[in-house]
C-alpha cells in the first residue's frame, strides 16, 4: 500500500493545492463565504486530490522506463518495480474515476466539463498518444492549463463566483505554470537529448531557453507588483515598486537561476493570497 502512496507523490502537490484553494476562495463573496458554498469543500478537495493522484501516477506509469536510468527512480515505484506498470495504471484509472464521480454527484454540471477537459489534458500530457509534453510549445501550453488556470476556473465553476481580476489571476497563474515547466525543461535538458525526448527547451536549445524563462519571469514579475499595487494606499505603491525593482535587480545580475526561482516560488502563493483577500473581503 505504501508503494501506491508513493506513486501519487503527494510531496509534489503543495503548489497545485495552493492554487485550487485560490480557485476555490475566488468565488467567494462576503454573503456567502459561511453558507451553502462551504459545505462543497469536502467534495471539492477530495475531488482535487484524485485528480493530483491521478496526473502524478499517469505520469510515473508513461516515463517508468526513463526514470529507471536517472535519480528520477525514486520517485516512481514503477522504475523502483515496487509495484507493477499493470497496477499502477488500474490505480491510475481509479482515481480519476473516482474524481470525476465525486464532481458529477456531488458538484454539479459546469465543474463537470472542465473537470473531464483537466483529465484529457493530463492524461494526453504523459501518454504515448499524443504525449504532449514530447511536443515543443504544446508541453508548455498543455501544463499552463491542466496544472495551472483550469485549476482555478475549477474552483470558481465551484463556488460560482466572479469578478473583473478572474481573467487576470486565470493568465497570471497560466504563467506561473509555464515557469515550473520551462525549468524542469531545462534542468532535464541534458537527460532528454539523450533519451531523444524533444521538449520545447530542447527544440530550441538551452540559451533560447533561458532567455524565454527570464521573459516569463519578468512578466510573472511585472503582475505580481501590480496586485501588490491594487491592495491600497501609497504604501502599498511603494512595496509594489521596491518588489519589483529588487526583484528585476536580481533577475539581472544573478546568474544562477535556481536562485531567484526559490524566491519567485516563495512569495508567488503570499501575494496571490493577499490579491484574492483583498477582492473578496
Amino acid at each position: 500500500m505504501d508503494a501506491y502512496f508513493a506513486n501519487v507523490r503527494m510531496g509534489d502537490w503543495g503548489g497545485y493545492l495552493l492554487i485550487s484553494i485560490l480557485g476555490y476562495v475566488l468565488g467567494f463573496d462576503s454573503s456567502n463565504i459561511y453558507l451553502a458554498k462551504s459545505l462543497l469543500s469536502l467534495p471539492y478537495f477530495l475531488a482535487i486530490a484524485c485528480y493530483l493522484g491521478f496526473s502524478f501516477s499517469i505520469n510515473n506509469c508513461f516515463d517508468y522506463e526513463g526514470d529507471r536510468l536517472g535519480v528520477k527512480a525514486t520517485r516512481n515505484p514503477i522504475a523502483l518495480e515496487r509495484i507493477s506498470l499493470r497496477s499502477g495504471f488500474i490505480s491510475s484509472i481509479i482515481l480519476a474515476t473516482s474524481g470525476l464521480a465525486i464532481t458529477v454527484f456531488l458538484l454539479g454540471t459546469g465543474p463537470v466539463l472542465i473537470y473531464v477537459v483537466m483529465l484529457l489534458l493530463s492524461g494526453a500530457y504523459s501518454s504515448p498518444t499524443p504525449r504532449l509534453k514530447s511536443i515543443p510549445f504544446l508541453d508548455l501550453l498543455s501544463h499552463g492549463l491542466f496544472f495551472g488556470s483550469l485549476i482555478v476556473i475549477f474552483g470558481l465553476s465551484v463556488t460560482g463566483g466572479s469578478s473583473p481580476q478572474t481573467l487576470f489571476i486565470c493568465a497570471g497563474i497560466f504563467i506561473a505554470s509555464l515557469i515550473v515547466e520551462l525549468n524542469n525543461q531545462i534542468e532535464d535538458a541534458a537527460a532528454d537529448t539523450g533519451a531523444g525526448v524533444r521538449t520545447t527547451t530542447v527544440a530550441v536549445g538551452l540559451s533560447w531557453a533561458r532567455r524565454l524563462f527570464s521573459a516569463l519571469l519578468v512578466v510573472h514579475i511585472s503582475i505580481m507588483a501590480y496586485m501588490l499595487s491594487q491592495l491600497g494606499g501609497l504604501i502599498a505603491m511603494g512595496l509594489s515598486v521596491g518588489f519589483f525593482m529588487v526583484l528585476a535587480y536580481t533577475l539581472y545580475f544573478n546568474k544562477e537561476r535556481r536562485s531567484y526561482f526559490f524566491l519567485i516560488e516563495k512569495i508567488t502563493p503570499i501575494v496571490y493570497f493577499l490579491f484574492v483577500f483583498h477582492l473578496v473581503f
